[in-house]
C-alpha cells in the first residue's frame, strides 16, 4: 500500500502512486530552445496550465528529460550541441 498527497492530505491506495499523481498535477513540459526570448515566450505562455522546465540546447534537454522524465518535450530544431532530430531520436 502507498500513500499519495493530494490537497494537504494522504490518501492510502493500492495503486502506483504514479498513476492518480499524474491525473492530478500538472503536466510537466520541457522547452528546448536557444534562443533566450523564444524561450522566455513559450515559458510565459505555458506557466499557467503546466509547470515548465527548460533546456538552452539538445544535449541539456537530452539529460532533463532522463532526470526529470517530462509529460511532453517542445524542441528547437537548430540547436548547438545536438538538434533537435537527434533528442527526438533519443
Amino acid at each position: 500500500m502507498s500513500s499519495i498527497p493530494l490537497e494537504d492530505e494522504l490518501i492510502e491506495t493500492d495503486r502506483e502512486p504514479t498513476d492518480m499523481y499524474r491525473k492530478k498535477r500538472k503536466k510537466l513540459v520541457l522547452i528546448v530552445e536557444d534562443n533566450e526570448d523564444m524561450r522566455f515566450y513559450l515559458k510565459d505562455n505555458l506557466k499557467a496550465q503546466h509547470q515548465v522546465i527548460e533546456a538552452a540546447n539538445g544535449k541539456e534537454g537530452w539529460d532533463k528529460v532522463k532526470s526529470q522524465m517530462p509529460d511532453l518535450v517542445v524542441s528547437d530544431m537548430m540547436m548547438p550541441e545536438m538538434n533537435g532530430l537527434e533528442l527526438a531520436k533519443k
